[in-house]
């Protein structure tokens, strides 16, 4: 890889980048590698997502040099960022992938944390996400409020969607703060009407309207978003999927995740008197604000679903009100976090 060299949104060399690749690489993935490189671009770490041969496509280099041009006016605060590309990549081939910044030191993948308890790989340090008390109540519902900064940058501007937004793409520190990974995946609608179409989407985080499609040939709206971003979020306070529930007849049948969903199963809708087993960490949904309780309602019960900015807006106000004692979104400590049923 020494051939390799980046380039601008103008297709020129950036002289003072040196891609010194470090020999381990951060991520594998379907598609290529990802490694961090041994040099800073704006005083910021980055990293280098190195694609297979048979990813190497015009049309990949093409949707790479039109997110270059056209990156969203906001792609980082404090505590939220979007990974975007920052230069593409080329050796003595041609293009082979592109330059972003890293996620902030030390993250995981969300995933880790929408599980009940601490999985033995993880350090120490990360104990505080699970503990029972009032400060990890606040500490995650940070967490959703970060997530949902970094969702309204990309929606901020329209043409772009996620499609297959999941806690795998996202990042945590152990501050709470949160990067968007895996971008390059995301559905692009140009002004003039062309489309660079997502590739792959993601059964529990696609919504009713989304069953049976092939998201590589349709056109796909920010409101699907939307339900993937919920039921994060639900995942995060909870540590658990809102769709997680055994029902009878005439819904019996219907065991996966994609089935439910499908089938409008959210475990607090219409259909929740159809379920059988009652899981602990979905009684904690009744113990909520009613304004958290109707977004999340909205969210999954209807086709009008709240923006990533009313989500944010709605828990940031809670965070405030929680400031000088337990917050105000959860009724007692001992049922703030999720425990196994």
């Amino acid at each position: 890889m020494s051939d390799l060299i980046a380039l601008d949104s103008q297709g020129s060399k950036i002289e003072s980048l040196n891609l010194r690749l470090l020999p381990k690489p951060l991520g594998k993935g379907g598609e290529g590698q990802v490694y961090k490189l041994d040099s800073k671009f704006n005083n910021r770490d980055i990293c280098f997502k190195i694609y297979q041969e048979k990813y190497r496509t015009d049309e990949r280099f093409r949707k790479v040099r039109y997110m270059l041009v056209n990156t969203p006016r906001c792609i980082s605060n404090n505590n939220s960022q979007l990974c975007w590309p920052i230069a593409q990549a080329r050796d003595i081939d041609g293009f082979c992938g592109y330059l972003m910044p890293t996620a902030f030191d030390k993250s995981i993948e969300l995933h880790e944390i929408t599980k009940p308890k601490r999985h033995w790989k993880l350090s120490d340090d990360w104990e505080r996400f699970f503990d029972h008390d009032a400060q990890n109540c606040l500490l995650r519902l940070k967490i959703c409020v970060n997530i949902c900064a970094a969702v309204e940058m990309l929606h901020s501007s329209k043409r772009y969607t996620f499609v297959d937004l999941k806690p795998n793409n996202i990042m945590i520190d152990l501050a709470g703060r949160v990067s968007i990974v895996d971008l390059d995946s995301i559905q692009i609608r140009r002004t003039n009407g062309f489309v660079y179409h997502a590739r792959v989407n993601t059964e529990g985080y696609t919504p009713p309207e989304g069953s049976g499609l092939l998201v590589s040939n349709e056109v796909i709206e920010q409101n699907w978003d939307r339900f993937s971003l919920a039921v994060i979020l639900y995942q995060v306070m909870f540590c658990i999927h809102p769709y997680t529930a055994s029902f009878k007849e005439p819904f019996a049948n219907f065991n996966t995740l994609g089935d439910k969903i499908e089938h409008n199963l959210f475990v607090h809708g219409p259909y929740a008197t159809f379920i059988t087993s009652d899981l602990k960490p979905h009684r904690r949904f009744y113990k909520l604000h009613s304004d958290i309780k109707q977004l999340f309602m909205q969210a999954f019960c209807s086709t009008s679903r709240p923006t990533a900015a009313q989500w944010g807006e709605t828990l940031f106000n809670h965070i405030q009100n929680s400031t000088h004692g337990e917050p105000s979104w959860f009724y007692r400590r001992q049922v703030c976090l999720s425990q196994a049923a």
